[in-house]
C-alpha cells in the first residue's frame, strides 16, 4: 500500500523543467503553493553544489531550483510573473513608507542636534576661558 503511494507521488524531475531559482526557502514554499492552487505538479530541489555551490556555501543559503513538466510550463511562468510582480510591489511599498518616517523623525531631530552643538561649543569656550 505504502509502496503504491510513494510511486504515484515519485516524480522523475530529469524530465522537468526548471522555471524558477531562488536563494531563500520562504519564496520557495510560496511559489510551491501558488502552483499548487493552480493544479500544476512541481517539485523543488536544493541547489548546493555546481557553480553557485562555494558562494552559496559561503553563505549558508543552499537555495532551491522548482521544476514544472514541459505541458505546464506556460502556466507556471504566468504564476510566477504573477509572483513576481506581487513581490515587487511589496518591496516598492515597503520601501516608500520607511523613508517619509525617517524623513520625519530625522527633521525632528535637527533642531534638537544643533541646540546641543551649540551648547557645547559654549561649554567648551567657557571652560577653556577659565583656564586662562
Amino acid at each position: 500500500m505504502q509502496d503504491d503511494r510513494r510511486k504515484r507521488m515519485a516524480v522523475d524531475i530529469d524530465k522537468m523543467t526548471n522555471v524558477l531559482v531562488v536563494y531563500n526557502t520562504e519564496d520557495a514554499e510560496e511559489v510551491e503553493v501558488r502552483l499548487r492552487m493552480e493544479k500544476i505538479v512541481c517539485a523543488r530541489k536544493k541547489i548546493g553544489s555546481g557553480k553557485h555551490g562555494n558562494f552559496l556555501l559561503a553563505m549558508n543559503n543552499f537555495g532551491e531550483e522548482i521544476y514544472v513538466n514541459p505541458e505546464e510550463e506556460t502556466a507556471a511562468r504566468a504564476v510566477i510573473e504573477d509572483w513576481r510582480r506581487e513581490k515587487k510591489e511589496e518591496r516598492e511599498k515597503a520601501a516608500t513608507v520607511p523613508q517619509s518616517e525617517a524623513a520625519e523623525k530625522g527633521n525632528k531631530m535637527l533642531l534638537p542636534r544643533v541646540i546641543a552643538g551649540i551648547a557645547l561649543v559654549i561649554i567648551v569656550a567657557l571652560y577653556i576661558s577659565h583656564l586662562r
